[in-house]
Formats: C-alpha cells, sequence, structure tokens
C-alpha cells in the first residue's frame, strides 16, 4: 500500500484521531477510550469519546507549546518529528502523573482519559497546569535510537587480540 492510499484509508478509519497515539503505540501508555485499527501493517487508534478528544487535543497543544525550550524549537508549527513528539506525550504525561501523585513514579501510565479528570479537578482548568514541573520528564524519555546507541557503544579498537 503506497503512503497516498495509507492516509486516505487512516482518515476514513480514524475520523476522530487520538492525540495521544503515538505514546501509546510505543506502549508508554493506555487510555480506556482508544481503539487501535490496522492497516496494512500499520496500526492506528481512534478515540471513542467525542468529549475526552477535544480535551486530550488541548492537553497536547499545552505540553507542545511549553516544552518548545526542551525541545530546542524557537515555535511548533504543524506536526513535530516522531521522536520529539514522542518525548512531549510520553515525558508530558508523565510529568503530569508524577504532579497529581506528589512524588515520581516509573512505569506505564494505565489510563490518560483517568489522569486528565483528576488533573481538571485538581486544577479546574489545563492551563492552570504546572508544565515548568513537566519539563524535566519531557527531557528524560529516551527514544529507541539513543538507547540503542548508548546500550550499544562501538568497540575502541584497543581490544587485545586473541
Amino acid at each position: 500500500m503506497d503512503e497516498p492510499e495509507f492516509k486516505k484509508a487512516y482518515h476514513a478509519l480514524s475520523y476522530r484521531p487520538c492525540p495521544f497515539e503515538k505514546t501509546q503505540l510505543a506502549r508508554h501508555s493506555q487510555c480506556r477510550h482508544a481503539q487501535q485499527f490496522r492497516i496494512a501493517d500499520r496500526s492506528g487508534l481512534s478515540c471513542q469519546s467525542a468529549t475526552a478528544q477535544p480535551r486530550c487535543q488541548q492537553l497536547l497543544n499545552l505540553l507542545r507549546h511549553n516544552a518548545r525550550f526542551t525541545l530546542q524549537l524557537s515555535q511548533i508549527e504543524g506536526p513535530l518529528p516522531h521522536s520529539k513528539e514522542i518525548k512531549v506525550q510520553t515525558g508530558g504525561l508523565r510529568g503530569l502523573r508524577n504532579v497529581l501523585q506528589g512524588e515520581k513514579s516509573e512505569g506505564i501510565i494505565e489510563d490518560i482519559f483517568t489522569l486528565l479528570e483528576q488533573a481538571i479537578t485538581q486544577f479546574q482548568e489545563l492551563d492552570n497546569l504546572p508544565y515548568e514541573q513537566f519539563l524535566t520528564e519531557i527531557n528524560a524519555v529516551e527514544t529507541r535510537w539513543r538507547r540503542r546507541k548508548r546500550s550499544n557503544p562501538k568497540p575502541d579498537g584497543d581490544l587485545p587480540e586473541s
């Protein structure tokens, strides 16, 4: 399937796209309203909630805006590159979880929707969240390329001969 056909099929199946699709497909988080679909050998997620999707999109837009300095961008126009989007989505949700729990915790985010509801209950509006506290988590997210590079360092060339 070529790219234009894929995009056409994707938009037909995902009439309400999940804003946090990348972090969920990377298995860093889950959401009760996300429904997975497959096209050829690719996966996508759509949101099954007409009320949750706009709030998630608002949160993601605020995360992107507040992470510009951390991402070394002066402004964000359009979609971010995949690795930066993963950092914003995963790190932003981890930062939000840490703020709401009052401590740093590891592991998968079990339900993005629950996290969003807790944030709105505690801070009344998404604009009131302490985004500066999320930046450390956004910066700490490692992409696959960085993990692979660090775990498989190149030999120095100073190895003893056998």
